[in-house]
């Protein structure tokens, strides 16, 4: 008997934030046999319905049309707890009201990074997928844009704002709708962690799954040279579809072996650029531990 069901929409959402784990909890939610995890990698609908997307490998997979959105949970059987991720739910202006409107009873879900920490890791991803041509985190750093809203963001260090961004959903959102995660957690207390993920999505959270030891999309670092950039850019995505044929693990084990022959480490932030960092983020620290009822003074040393 069929039990797909159809006009079905999420009842869950992972909103972000960028280079914080979410992948991995992609993968802890998707292993659960009472989640439905949409199939479609970042569909972003919320953050860019209507719009002509063109170009970039950003852009790959995002759903701008109702219909096709809806389409992308058809698998849906008797799941209890049906979701999808797109970090760039948390850093777009329209995402908020956008959900509300379709899914005004769904459940959000963030983890957060130190701010410093990622935004500095986003900044090695748009070098390694060939987005970003400034060589150098300072002075990437310093470029500014206007957004849809009106707001002036600095690039990197916009999505690091995580009171600004976390602010929109609480304030349209019952805080009982709202789960913040710390990506710390995903080193010191994986299990805990996903424990409380399922818990907040009333799935069995005494299921501990299979992939709980692995960390995925752990794409750390910068090209070692040009050559090396363009094969991650336009050879090792080309792959993909041999590496789905092979098994999770042995998929996951193929993209490190890969990385660490085109990539090497980033050099350390400079100690004057991390303070001032630091302090630029102090203020927007101390709001978001009393909207989340979070401590967060290891952000603050």
């Amino acid at each position: 008997m069929n039990n797909m069901k159809t006009d079905v929409l999420p009842n869950f959402l992972v909103i972000g934030a960028f280079k914080s784990g979410t992948n991995s909890l992609y993968h802890y939610l998707e292993a659960h046999p009472q989640v439905f995890m949409c199939p479609a990698n970042e569909p972003s609908f919320f953050a860019f319905e209507g719009k002509k997307m063109s170009g970039g490998r950003w852009a790959e997979g995002v759903v701008t049309d109702f219909e096709e959105y809806k389409k992308l949970f058809t698998g849906v059987r008797d799941e209890i707890a049906i979701g999808e991720v797109s970090p760039t739910y948390l850093v777009s202006p329209e995402a908020p009201g956008r959900i509300k409107h379709y899914a005004p009873e769904a459940k959000m879900i963030a983890i957060l990074r130190h701010p410093v920490e990622r935004a500095y890791s986003q900044w090695q991803m748009e070098v390694r997928q060939g987005n970003e041509k400034t060589g150098d985190f300072a002075e990437a750093i310093k470029t500014v844009k206007v957004v849809s809203d009106g707001s002036v963001r600095r690039r990197f260090v916009a999505g690091s704002l995580y009171f600004q961004l976390l602010q929109k959903y609480y304030d349209l959102f019952d805080p009982s709708q709202m789960c913040v995660l710390l990506f710390d957690r995903l080193t010191d207390d994986r299990k805990g962690l996903v424990k409380k993920l399922y818990e907040f999505l009333n799935v069995d959270s005494s299921f501990v799954p299979q992939n709980i030891n692995t960390r995925f999309n752990e794409g750390g670092g910068i090209p070692r040279n040009r050559g090396g950039g363009f094969l991650l850019q336009k050879v090792f995505p080309a792959l993909s579809g041999i590496k789905a044929l092979a098994p999770q693990g042995l998929r996951e084990r193929f993209a490190r072996g890969i990385r660490s022959r085109l990539l090497e480490k980033p050099p350390e932030l400079a100690p004057e650029l991390r303070a001032e960092l630091s302090e630029f983020f102090r203020d927007d620290i101390l709001r978001l531990q009393d909207l989340i009822q979070e401590d967060l003074s290891m952000w603050l040393r």
